[in-house]
């Protein structure tokens, strides 16, 4: 299971989240489907190359993608996998 992390996370979040809160991505199960890219209203999940990129200094924790995936390869985690 890997984290994309692209830069360091807010400091203060939606829904009062703290600023530790990451998406993470198991990409074992991700389809690259784009499910979570159509529904994330700040459009910090996207599709490069092949690969699901969070860019979590945008993501307000809405958790729009988690239900959106089809396959359940998107969870919260409070830290990013190394």
């Amino acid at each position: 299971m890997l984290d994309v992390q692209l830069t360091q996370p807010k400091a203060i979040r939606h829904g009062a989240k703290m600023p530790s809160d990451f998406i993470r991505v198991d990409y074992d199960r991700c389809s690259y489907c784009g499910s979570c890219v159509a529904v994330c209203p700040q459009n910090c999940a996207t599709l490069h190359e092949s690969t699901l990129l969070i860019a979590h200094e945008q993501c307000t924790l809405c958790r729009r993608c988690l239900p959106a995936c089809p396959t359940g390869a998107l969870s919260l985690a409070s830290q990013p996998t190394r």
